[in-house]
């Protein structure tokens, strides 16, 4: 995929690797992030996402991450697509016959228990999906390092969602270089597309290829 934007003369190719974009321009900087986080929320914008010269919805094809400390895998979007992940195979033919059982014993068992209260009670009758989502599934949230929750996050979204593109704001102020160095590695071997948005040049990073727009809007 590759990401353009008016105020920057160079298209970013993502699918060449990692990309670090240091805006030390502040307006410039939050304009482009704003403008980028816009489209997501599914408003109109000025930031191009493409693919082979194929325009694509930001809100589908990218999302931004800001917060870093802490930062919690089990964002509700991913959350909603495990869910339908696990309601589908439990109506699989593997799975079929089981979840029927479970579903009738579950309502016989809530039958059962309002005849022993006093009144006329009434419950919904359960499903698969409903039982599912009673239990609340997510992620194992438990990880020693922020590069590492990073790659197993971009992992859950390439496996239960799509392909994205990853914009991660001043990540590197959260990162040592040795820590950026092995995140970055792991990023391109794995082929994850992202591009790191900074505001304020710091150490080159081997594998990282970066454009620079100073204060004055210069292209470096």
């Amino acid at each position: 995929m590759k990401y353009c934007y008016p105020g920057i003369n160079k298209v970013i190719d993502v699918e060449a690797g990692p990309f670090e974009l240091i805006i030390e321009n502040q307006r410039l900087f939050v304009d482009v992030i704003d403008d980028i986080v816009h489209q997501i929320e599914g408003n109109d914008g000025q930031s191009t996402l493409s693919n082979k010269d194929k325009p694509l919805p930001l809100s589908k094809y990218a999302e931004v991450i800001s917060t870093y400390v802490p930062f919690d895998i089990n964002q509700k979007s991913l959350l909603a697509k495990l869910s339908n992940r696990l309601c589908s195979l439990a109506i699989d033919e593997d799975y079929y016959e089981k979840a029927i059982l479970l579903v009738n014993s579950v309502n016989k068992f809530l039958y059962d228990l309002s005849n022993t209260c006093e009144g006329s009670i009434e419950f919904s009758k359960c499903n698969i999906e409903s039982i599912i989502k009673a239990t609340s599934p997510c992620f194992n949230n438990d990880y020693a390092s922020i590069e590492e929750t990073l790659i197993d996050y971009f992992e859950l979204v390439y496996c239960y969602d799509r392909n994205k593109v990853f914009f991660l704001v001043n990540l590197r102020s959260f990162l040592s270089d040795s820590q950026c160095t092995k995140f970055i590695d792991t990023v391109t071997r794995k082929g994850y597309q992202c591009i790191i948005i900074e505001s304020l040049e710091r150490s080159t990073i081997v594998g990282l290829d970066r454009l620079i727009i100073d204060k004055d809007l210069c292209e470096i």
